[in-house]
């Protein structure tokens, strides 16, 4: 059984949620208080999002480079 890293032992597929997770009622492109966590998808507020870990560096979506953004 291969397991991408991050992903918790269990059934193929799972991921751990410390790693992604989705939420609702979240504006898109925003983070958490603490800046710990973004939160990414679609503009609908209601709609689901991802929360991905975020190193509070820079708001989510600003300072786009062709590297990306390291963690």
């Amino acid at each position: 059984m291969l397991l991408a890293r991050g992903a918790s032992p269990g059934w193929v597929g799972n991921i751990n949620p410390s790693l992604i997770s989705r939420v609702y009622n979240v504006a898109n492109l925003q983070t958490n208080a603490a800046a710990t966590k973004a939160y990414m998808g679609d503009t609908t507020v209601a709609s689901a999002k991802f929360a991905v870990p975020w190193d509070g560096g820079a708001a989510p979506g600003s300072g786009l480079t062709r590297a990306g953004r390291t963690f």
